[in-house]
């Protein structure tokens, strides 16, 4: 009996060891995979589910996960957990958490600070010159917006994304993240997002557009829209314009210009490139284009005056314009400046020559320069580079021309049974 209590001792302290070296063998919290601490647990930012560290059957690792409170509830730390609460026992006249409304044209976010026993209404700032709080979204939308672009940018609301237009109205849900995710910047992160990308997305904020990580976090300014702009979808837009200039400027599109208003429209087509010339910054210009003159012409880019090479090619700065004036035709001028003449000075826009007024504005045109001729100091012209550049046919007579189609000498004259045909004496073939 002895030998079989020892024997039944022995196997059991080799049961022992092999299931506490089973258990060294698996994950734990302190080991690379554990991503929390077991039995940590916290509520999320909106309060509407546990954050719970747990043990996961399918890794052996602790990972924290998402716990979604019941309608109704809200998450609350008690003693050190958190708790999904009842908010009608507790808080029967609160407001629903992360609704939102406008009260004395302000916006009004519900939320529920650590030290609040309720989620309250509480103010978010009045809104900026030009906006107006939104009664549909409590938010804060631009005067007088008409949206164009319901899809313009995708933001977080609660765990939900959604569409928001260019007017910052909220518009459609597209989905609900996990619960093992966070909504960020308008996307699905992974909880406790650690950012990568520090320049995902273009925000607004205060007439300004901001950078934002791939976790939502906003960074660096880009750009701060001037007076006469609007942040809308990310970008420094030109406010409600009327245009006055239909043909205020030429563009390039593909090899093709077209004609651009006042208010950055786009309007006709002005012309057409050759295929032995391409469209660059508003003009056609020779392939291969080799600028020898660095200073041709003055242009505006936004109220700044820039220097621009024979080539079409930007150079550089020539003059900013002032907060009293604004950039036109390539000059600053007071922006309340009223015209006496009309035929002041000769302008080149791209390969047309126009009249401009005494307060720089564009007037009518004087000649649109046919190809090989070009528009330079004020002037259509062509420079001769090739005595002997084609044969061409005058009559019955066939001469040079040169590269600036002006004709040279006389290479034949055809007989009186011929004819001058493609630069060719040929045959009448008369009966």
């Amino acid at each position: 009996m002895i030998g079989t209590h020892a024997g039944a001792r022995w196997l059991l302290s080799i049961a022992t060891l092999l299931v506490l070296s089973l258990g060294m063998l698996a994950c734990s919290p302190d080991e690379d995979c554990a991503q929390c601490t077991a039995g940590e647990s916290r509520c999320s930012p909106d309060q509407r589910s546990i954050y719970l560290c747990k043990k996961l059957e399918s890794t052996g690792c602790f990972q924290t996960v998402s716990k979604a409170c019941l309608p109704g509830e809200s998450c609350e730390m008690v003693n050190g957990k958190a708790t999904c609460r009842s908010e009608a026992v507790t808080c029967m006249s609160a407001c629903q958490l992360n609704s939102r409304k406008c009260e004395g044209g302000q916006p009004y976010l519900c939320a529920k600070a650590p030290t609040d026993v309720c989620p309250q209404w509480k103010p978010q700032g009045a809104c900026a010159d030009g906006e107006t709080c939104d009664s549909s979204t409590g938010s804060c939308a631009k005067s007088g917006c008409k949206a164009t672009k319901p899809e313009t940018e995708k933001r977080c609301v609660g765990k939900a994304v959604h569409w928001f237009d260019d007017c910052g109205k909220q518009g459609a849900q597209i989905g609900t993240c996990k619960d093992t995710e966070d909504c960020k910047a308008g996307k699905c992160v992974p909880l406790g997002c650690v950012p990568n990308q520090s320049q995902h997305q273009k925000r607004c904020e205060n007439n300004a557009v901001y950078w934002y990580d791939d976790c939502g976090q906003k960074g660096a300014l880009v750009q701060n829209c001037n007076a006469s702009q609007e942040c809308r979808g990310g970008v420094c837009l030109t406010k409600t314009c009327t245009p006055t200039d239909p043909k205020k400027e030429k563009r390039c599109e593909g090899n093709s210009l077209y004609w651009y208003d006042d208010c950055g429209k786009k309007g006709a087509k002005a012309q057409d490139c050759t295929s032995k010339e391409e469209c660059k910054n508003g003009a056609c210009v020779p392939k291969g284009c080799t600028p020898t003159n660095p200073k041709k012409e003055k242009r505006c880019v936004g109220n700044e005056v820039y220097w621009y090479n024979d080539c079409g090619q930007k150079g550089t700065l020539a003059m900013q314009c002032t907060s009293a004036q604004k950039c036109d035709a390539g000059k600053c001028i007071p922006k309340s400046c009223t015209p006496t003449n009309n035929q002041t000075t000769k302008r080149c826009v791209g390969n047309e020559l126009f009249w401009f007024d005494d307060c720089g504005k564009k007037r009518a045109l004087i000649e649109s320069c046919q190809a090989p001729k070009t528009c330079q100091n004020q002037q259509c012209s062509c420079k001769v580079t090739t005595q002997q550049a084609t044969r061409r046919c005058v009559g019955k007579s066939i001469y040079w021309f040169d590269n600036c189609a002006n004709r040279g000498s006389l290479i034949q004259t055809c007989s009186a049974s011929e004819k001058c045909e493609n630069a060719t004496c040929k045959p009448n073939n008369q009966c």
